[in-house]
């Protein structure tokens, strides 16, 4: 690997850090009620976040694919910084929509964007082998950094309640300019250099079913992390009687152990094959959603942590699963995106229910329960068809080699 390859390299893994570092996370939701927007407001501000992410996740990924990863990169770090100027302006119900649905706009731009241009930057370079570890190490780097800025947040809100979102906007523009400092390069295998076309990329998606099955088995881990460190990890807090001093302390805990899991993904295949082990994660993190609101404070910080560490180990491994079953580059970051879009309709879905659930004051522990549930079938469903779809390929695959030998 040389300097230029090492120096770009650690360029992704600043980016990554600067564009994820969201300081605002643990405390939002109790922000946003000590400013009079009600729990279902809320949840309806989540609900319609997803949405509208999901409905951008295709189009964002084309652009991304049509003019450049590196140009979505630097776009959604704007205006993921433009995102973060509205509450230093004025926090109402309406100020927090659009403020989340320009974070919607940046994190669509770079959900596909990203991902893509290190695996294109590697097969360029002939470091394909390269991407699991590396993805691993740019998600620990993103982990850890919020690990150590994460517990700030609440004495730094007694000095300015607003600082969360200040400091956001300052990794925004270190993500901008990080973003601007990475080579543009040709993809490889298109020789062409033609744009893709809008309407080919839902071609690509029909005829690709088993880059969809992983998409939608992997989507599954996705969805309960989001449920459980977005939508439920505050009110699973308070209804475990937590202080809300120490959310932030306790995100920052089990974010470490996450960034754990993300750096040491690398050495599960020593053992166990990608598409197993993230069958095997979803499974583990779905048993974890049963456990959380039965017990005590102790084991809730046992169980969030163990649950996070698999959460870790899955997502180099997904994103690694997704970019090897991408035959045409030309739509890699359109299809990456596809994944977001899924997982995102369904946050929306669950965020809009676990808004009505606890307004009307329905049970944590039903919530948990039933996402569990709901999460086993679906991983389940999605492992046998899997081993369906690869068995019909090589079935196929044997049947053209006895035609051509034949003939």
């Amino acid at each position: 690997m040389t300097d230029k390859v090492k120096s770009i390299i650690r360029n992704y893994l600043f980016f990554q850090l600067s564009f994820t570092l969201l300081w605002w996370v643990p405390v939002f939701f109790i922000f946003q009620k000590d400013h009079g927007i009600s729990e279902s407001e809320i949840f309806k501000i989540q609900s319609i976040y997803y949405i509208v992410f999901s409905f951008l996740e295709i189009p964002t990924g084309w652009l991304s694919d049509k003019f450049g990863h590196r140009w979505a990169m630097a776009a959604a770090s704007f205006f993921l910084f433009v995102s973060n100027l509205i509450p230093l302006i004025t926090v109402t119900y309406i100020s927090f929509l659009l403020h989340f649905l320009i974070i919607a706009l940046a994190r669509s731009l770079a959900s596909g964007a990203a991902s893509a241009y290190l695996y294109d930057y590697l097969d360029k370079n002939n470091l394909k082998d390269e991407y699991k570890r590396i993805e691993g190490k740019a998600r620990t780097f993103s982990l850890v950094g919020r690990m150590i800025v994460w517990p700030m947040v609440g004495p730094l809100m007694k000095i300015w309640v607003l600082f969360p979102y200040f400091l956001t906007s300052i990794n925004a523009i270190i993500g901008l300019v990080v973003s601007l400092k990475l080579p543009k390069f040709e993809i490889q295998n298109n020789p062409s250099n033609a744009f893709p076309s809008f309407s080919n990329i839902f071609l690509e998606i029909k005829n690709s079913p088993l880059l969809i099955s992983f998409i939608f088995q992997g989507a599954g881990i996705f969805i309960l992390q989001r449920i459980l460190l977005v939508q439920i990890f505050q009110p699973v807090l308070i209804y475990q009687k937590f202080s809300i001093e120490s959310f932030g302390l306790l995100l920052g805990a089990i974010t470490l152990i996450e960034s754990i899991g993300s750096f040491n993904s690398n050495k599960l295949k020593r053992w166990i094959s990608d598409e197993n082990a993230i069958f095997i994660i979803c499974i583990g993190v779905s048993l974890c959603f049963f456990i959380l609101p039965i017990l005590n404070q102790f084991i809730t910080i046992i169980t969030l942590g163990f649950c996070c560490f698999l959460m870790g180990l899955a997502f180099p491994i997904q994103k690694k699963i997704l970019n090897d079953n991408i035959k045409n580059p030309q739509y890699r970051a359109s299809l990456l995106s596809f994944e977001s879009l899924i997982d995102r309709l369904i946050c929306s879905l669950a965020a809009y229910l676990i808004g009505i659930e606890l307004s009307n004051g329905g049970g944590l522990p039903f919530i948990l329960n039933t996402t569990a549930i709901c999460s086993l079938i679906i991983v389940i469903l999605f492992y046998v068809l899997i081993h369906y779809q690869k068995q019909k390929i090589v079935i196929k695959s044997e049947h053209r080699e006895r035609e051509v030998s034949l003939s």
